[in-house]
């Protein structure tokens, strides 16, 4: 336990939520590495927390979507529409 950290810890089943959404909405199979990472952001313009969804699909194929809301606040039907607007480039 660390006393002097104050940075709260990534919601685990939130995030596999979001990757097991993420491939099954892209039908991606188990060679896609995926990773979900929420940042934190301190513009004025973005929300406290956003949420970025990479996948590697081979050397020098990648993808990155971004969702402007922590990952435990993600629905399926948000996911939907962001892969929807941004189809990964495979």
């Amino acid at each position: 336990m660390n006393l002097f950290d104050a940075t709260p810890k990534p919601d685990l089943a939130a995030t596999r939520r979001v990757k097991d959404w993420t491939r099954e909405l892209l039908a991606l199979g188990d060679d896609v590495t995926l990773t979900v990472n929420e940042i934190r952001c301190a513009d004025e313009d973005c929300p406290d927390v956003e949420t970025v969804i990479g996948a590697l699909f081979g050397p020098g194929r990648h993808d990155r979507w971004k969702v402007l809301a922590p990952a435990a606040s993600i629905t399926r039907e948000q996911l939907a529409a962001v892969f929807a607007e941004f189809p990964p480039d495979r």
